[in-house]
């Protein structure tokens, strides 16, 4: 009788060690899950990104004081980056203030083009650094890629008054929803090509 109570105990306690386990493990599990999903948002950051706006214009300004005659070649790069951050903070109010939800994912799509500003930013940065001393070199290296930062915020712009055009219009107009979709369309597109 003893030993059958000792078997049953024992019985219980390994059933109850299975369920502990099987508990720690699905948190496991659970935890990796999510520190895989956080390392791999850090990773995609960082490739985003490659420095933040404020690191970007303190170089610039630098190598704009070494190197005077890529000042406004620069500056322009510096003005891409105020500008989206400007874009951004307009289009953060306009969702707020009109309670426009369905919009929200847009903001994503303003990052993603922040992002890459910052990516062309990176890669003027690099062209001074390459072409040290070769001012000329920099600057038409420079050119096709302020014309894409200017691209990406006209497009940015263009949704931007689009919204403003669907908000004021609300129901009198029923084109303005189908172009702010081809506005958002054509930036995911402009994206795709980085």
């Amino acid at each position: 009788m003893v030993f059958s109570l000792v078997l049953i105990a024992a019985g219980a306690i390994v059933l109850l060690l299975y369920f502990i386990c099987s508990i720690k493990t699905k948190i496991d599990r659970k935890t990796s899950a999510a520190e895989a999903e956080e390392e791999k948002r850090r990773r995609d950051a960082a490739i985003g990104k490659l420095q933040t706006p404020e690191e970007i214009k303190a170089f610039f300004s630098e190598i704009s004081e070494k190197r005077p005659s890529l000042s406004s070649s620069l500056e322009g790069l510096t003005n891409q980056l105020d500008t989206i951050n400007r874009q951004k903070e307009k289009l953060d109010r306009l969702l707020k203030m009109n309670n426009l939800l369905m919009f929200e994912n847009t903001k994503d799509l303003l990052c993603r083009i922040e992002d890459s500003i910052c990516i062309n930013c990176r890669k003027a940065a690099n062209e001074c650094i390459v072409n040290d001393g070769n001012d000329e070199a920099v600057k038409e290296n420079i050119v096709p890629i302020c014309k894409d930062g200017d691209e990406k915020l006209e497009q940015v712009q263009k949704y931007l008054n689009e919204l403003v055009k669907y908000t004021n219009s609300q129901d009198s107009d029923s084109d303005a929803e189908k172009t702010l979709k081809v506005c958002c369309d054509t930036i995911r597109q402009s994206l795709e090509k980085i």
